[in-house]
């Protein structure tokens, strides 16, 4: 069963946090580590997207 509502929080947190990497890796203050924790939080996103599916896909 897919919870159409999750699957949203998963393609809104994806695009908010590719937002902030996208800035970070600009920014001097962030270090490497910084920027692998918002890969990885990126990551855990798409992977509950892809495990939805065609659901996840439409939301993207």
């Amino acid at each position: 069963m897919i919870l159409t509502e999750i699957v949203s929080q998963h393609a809104e947190e994806a695009a908010f946090l590719w937002l902030l990497r996208s800035n970070a890796i600009r920014q001097p203050h962030y270090a490497l580590k910084d920027i692998a924790k918002l890969d990885d939080r990126v990551e855990a996103h798409l992977d509950g997207l892809r495990v939805a599916g065609e659901s996840g896909w439409e939301l993207c």
